[in-house]
């Protein structure tokens, strides 16, 4: 008996298969360099190097030990104190905005600033930080209850080194640069907090540019219980690939353009890891937050990347 999970091994199988044929770049190869790398060495010109490589050919690294203990301890602790707070936990709760001098929390589209859709590409611009609970009204769906905190490098000025660390800011540029042959510079930052959040956005893309996230965890990231960011290797330079899945959701499935449904889980990593360690990947590329399960959370730093020209 043929199953649903046959037939989608087969689409899996014919999509990789016809994009490889349709690509002279050998873009099903699955032979992938190392991708899990221990900043904390002696040797950073080698971790750079072989950060290189990975980004330019599995379109993501995992860096070990990226941000010392007592960095990730401090801005975790500011930002659970600041969501524990009463007024700010009583309306996220209850799904109502609320507005302090330092902070919009935003949680309907009744008082977004400007009367805009709750997007990365409004956001960003507002005068102040925003602290926006996703839900099917506000931001992308199949994300609801993910709590997303807007420009947080501004909520807490006293961890203004953390934020704007001078080497470690330049090694991902070095890195990226050279991945990618552009020229990039370092953009917005955001903080997400999961909660159980038990259903997320499947397979994507971020568009068609050459944004680049990092997510800095801090908070431990062991299981995939606890929803580690997952991203499938080599899709960010298989166009093929992401043409016929293109194709066949505008045509058959009736769904995002952007979604990444077909292609061989052989890809696909998940990023655990400990708080300070970092993952960064091209958004260009299939991704994801993996579903988390009831009780479990997970907290990351994500700051994006832009070539130059590009705007988030």
């Amino acid at each position: 008996m043929t199953t649903d999970a046959t037939v989608t091994e087969i689409i899996n199988y014919l999509v990789e298969r016809i994009s490889s044929e349709m690509s002279d770049s050998g873009e099903s190869s699955f032979d992938f360099p190392d991708h899990d790398l221990d900043f904390r060495t002696d040797d950073l010109a080698d971790i750079e190097a072989r950060a290189i490589l990975s980004m330019r050919t599995n379109g993501c690294v995992l860096l070990r030990g990226f941000v010392p203990p007592a960095e990730i301890e401090a801005l975790r602790n500011s930002c659970s104190s600041l969501l524990e707070r009463s007024d700010v936990a009583s309306h996220i709760d209850q799904r109502r905005d609320y507005e302090t001098d330092e902070f919009f929390v935003n949680c309907t589209f009744d008082q977004v600033p400007g009367g805009h859709h709750a997007t990365p590409a409004t956001l960003y611009k507002f005068d102040k930080p925003i602290i926006n609970v996703r839900s099917e009204m506000v931001g992308p769906g199949g994300n609801e209850g993910l709590v997303d905190i807007f420009n947080v490098d501004r909520l807490f000025p006293d961890l203004a080194a953390t934020f704007h660390h001078a080497d470690r800011t330049e090694f991902i540029r070095r890195v990226l640069d050279a991945a990618s042959g552009r020229s990039y510079h370092p953009a917005l930052f955001n903080l997400y907090i999961n909660r159980s959040i038990l259903e997320t956005t499947p397979f994507h893309s971020d568009g068609l540019g050459g944004k680049v996230k990092v997510f800095t965890y801090l908070s431990d990231v062991e299981t995939p219980a606890d929803g580690p960011y997952t991203f499938a290797r080599g899709t960010h330079c298989a166009p093929g690939l992401r043409d016929l899945n293109t194709e066949i959701n505008e045509n058959i499935r009736d769904v995002r353009p952007s979604r990444y449904s077909y292609f061989d889980r052989q890809r696909v990593i998940h990023a655990f890891g400990k708080m300070g360690d970092m993952v960064m990947s091209f958004q260009l590329g299939a991704h994801r937050g993996w579903p988390q399960e009831a009780g479990h959370s997970r907290m990351a730093l994500v700051q994006s990347f832009l070539p130059e020209g590009e705007e988030p």
